[in-house]
């Protein structure tokens, strides 16, 4: 029997998560920010240190190699050391990549720089996914995922029109110090505020909240990483989604964070303040979609016939653009066309819902890292390969070159509707036999 003392505990349990969330999610924002922060800063980035266009794509990826490396050992921190101190962290190695790029005079220190930064930031996303995973309700996972995605995501929409004003009023150097100086301020909060989990607090877990208990394995008291990893890579149910978050990672990265602006500057003759506000437009659309995408996912407990609506649409998008427009559609349809863009990428969360969903929870940290891992694999990958098609065909301008460039979002759009086939259907639910959840 659950007395007036359990209920005035889930009170401050219920109000003291949106503390933390908000805090977390405040620390994504900025995350995301310097993922995307290149694309606009195109000619700056390449003057200050004579890059080529596909050095600069290599230097926009920076950031999502050491992104990569990091995934597994993200998961892994998430699950031992807990969101507090890996966050912690995690915000002071990004103050000194940041730091490091805004002093850097040469490509190979900016390079570095922003590789540093990617180890920073790299933890945050799994970190808040796990405090989710203590913090909410499960039946408001994939909502809260799509809120994160909203939040997140409005960095990006500030790495894109805002951020190209900013650029045109101070130097990019001055911008990259004062965010610096913001991720030292976030470390020292998110250390002071947050907590693991409701237990640390003395307050009950979201499980006994529920209506369930946690039983202990006395025989596997701690992750054994080997068996864990092992298990997620044998999981059949994890291959089609690892393949559509590939692909999503891969388009996101090319349009929000390398030539989504630049295309359209010099394929129509904008400015560049001009064309980033159709990126802007994306990142808005993938933010807000991802929200509604979250709710209706809950509301309805499905996930696969909501991706393969949206993976489905990209396709169309990009095939239009690059087959039958020839890389240079009608002006006035280009809003559409990437706001059509960015709510098919809001698919991308319900990868990491199924994910979540596909696995056990005890290692849902690691899991969910190897879905960012082959996100940001794409994320690498994906601008690198077209800057190379770009600087191989230095004879072509606009629509003639974006049209052979962007077969790639072409090709990864249909990789996603394809993968997402093969997604197995949770319906809300985590469809692995979980020996460590029973009901009360």
């Amino acid at each position: 029997m659950k007395g007036k003392n359990f209920e005035t505990e889930k009170r401050k349990v219920m109000k003291y998560r949106w503390v933390i969330y908000i805090l977390l999610s405040t620390v994504y924002f900025l995350a995301n920010f310097h993922k995307f922060s290149t694309g606009v800063m195109q000619d700056e980035l390449i003057d200050s240190f004579d890059l080529s266009t596909a050095a600069f794509g290599n230097l926009s990826s920076m950031v999502f190699y050491s992104y990569l490396i990091m995934q597994i050992p993200s998961g892994l921190l998430a699950d031992t050391l807990g969101a507090r101190m890996t966050v912690t962290a995690g915000c002071i190695v990004t103050a000194i990549g940041s730091f490091l790029f805004a002093a850097a005079q040469g490509a190979a220190i900016a390079n570095i720089s922003r590789f540093v930064i990617g180890i920073g930031i790299s933890v945050t996303y799994i970190s808040l996914i796990k405090i989710q995973t203590k913090w909410f309700l499960s039946r408001e996972f994939a909502t809260m995922t799509g809120l994160t995605f909203l939040l997140g995501n409005l960095g990006s929409v500030l790495a894109q029109t805002p951020l190209r004003m900013l650029a045109d009023m101070f130097s990019w150097r001055s911008i990259y110090f004062v965010f610096g100086a913001m991720s030292v301020f976030m470390g020292i909060l998110t250390f002071i505020i947050v907590r693991n989990s409701p237990e640390d607090m003395g307050l009950p877990s979201i499980e006994s909240i529920e209506g369930k208990t946690v039983v202990i394995n006395p025989n596997k008291e701690k992750i054994e990483i080997r068996s864990a990893v092992g298990k997620i890579l044998i999981n059949r149910y994890n291959w089609p989604t690892f393949a559509v978050v590939f692909s999503l990672g891969a388009i996101l990265s090319i349009l929000s964070g390398s030539f989504g602006s630049v295309y359209i500057r010099d394929t129509y003759g904008v400015s560049m303040v001009d064309a980033s506000r159709y990126t802007m437009i994306l990142t808005l659309a993938l933010a807000i979609g991802s929200t509604i995408l979250g709710l209706l996912s809950d509301r309805f407990r499905k996930r696969k016939i909501f991706m393969l609506i949206l993976n489905g649409t990209m396709t169309a998008v990009w095939v239009y653009i690059v087959v039958i427009s020839k890389g240079e559609p009608a002006f006035d349809k280009l809003k559409m066309l990437y706001m059509l863009t960015g709510l098919s990428l809001s698919s991308c969360l319900l990868s990491y819902t199924v994910a979540k969903e596909s696995n056990d929870l005890t290692y849902a940290g690691l899991s969910v890292s190897f879905v960012g891992l082959m996100e940001f694999i794409g994320s690498a990958v994906g601008p690198v390969a077209v800057g190379k098609i770009i600087d191989m065909n230095p004879s072509l301008v606009g629509g003639e070159l974006y049209s052979r460039a962007f077969i790639v979002l072409a090709v990864l759009s249909a990789v996603t509707f394809a993968g997402t086939m093969f997604v197995k259907e949770t319906n809300g639910e985590n469809i692995t036999v979980a020996d460590s959840i029973v009901p009360l």
